[in-house]
């Protein structure tokens, strides 16, 4: 088995054992319950922690070739992309990473990197899945000024 069927073979394991083996996935499906109503911004913990898990392995998978986990540190991070919601960003990611095959990455996946980016930009996790609609994903500001 080559490195990148290992990898694959664990994101499928992690999932699996994540979301209960057919239970409720965290991408933020319609199963989760209503998202609440309204705007938000990514300071009142938008995504859940296991969500974040599973988004480090698609990175360490799909997005390591490109980027370090450093990479999302950069205060160029805040820069860019401060003042725009989320919907953006889940575009940006699913249209066009990994460079290689863009548009590889399922909503599930896509949404599961942006939870693993907040975290390591230091935004809390919360108790609500982020959704994986991009209209829903459209309600929420990324707010990175001041710091989260």
């Amino acid at each position: 088995m080559n490195a990148y069927s290992l990898r694959t073979l664990a994101l499928v394991i992690l999932s699996l054992t994540v979301t209960g083996c057919g239970g409720v996935q965290e991408g933020g499906g319609s199963g989760d319950g209503p998202a609440p109503a309204g705007p938000r911004s990514v300071t009142g913990g938008v995504y859940t922690p296991s969500q974040a898990i599973l988004g480090e392995t698609v990175f360490d998978i799909y997005c390591t070739a490109c980027h370090s986990a450093f990479d999302l540190l950069s205060p160029n991070f805040a820069s860019r992309w401060s003042g725009r919601s989320l919907q953006e960003l889940y575009l940006r990611i699913k249209n066009t990473m990994p460079e290689n095959d863009p548009g590889v990455l399922t909503e599930d996946q896509t949404v599961n990197v942006i939870a693993y980016m907040l975290s390591r930009q230091g935004f809390r996790a919360g108790d609500i899945p982020l959704p994986r609609e991009p209209t829903a994903l459209g309600a929420i500001t990324i707010e990175t000024t001041g710091g989260p």
